[in-house]
């Protein structure tokens, strides 16, 4: 699998995802790549959006599997 067919797969993945859209509403667009890895059969790869949110991916291509974990990100502020 290409670079370009898992990032595309990944973000239509995130979309679509049940539990991803009952706590926010994505466009494909809007998902930015921070960064992506291919080791043998294994993909990961690190997504965020302009409110916060981040998404890593991890995707066996051998079983066609991927698992998704979404994130929050919190603002600390000290005075």
């Amino acid at each position: 699998m290409s670079y370009q067919e898992f990032i595309k797969l990944v973000k239509t993945q995130i979309v679509c995802d049940k539990q991803i859209r009952e706590e926010v509403e994505l466009q494909e667009d809007e998902l930015n790549v921070v960064w992506a890895v291919n080791v043998l059969q294994h993909h990961k790869a690190l997504l965020t959006n302009n409110r916060g949110f981040y998404f890593e991916v991890t995707y066996d291509d051998d079983n066609e599997l991927f698992e998704i974990q979404m994130y929050k990100r919190h603002l600390y502020v000290f005075f």
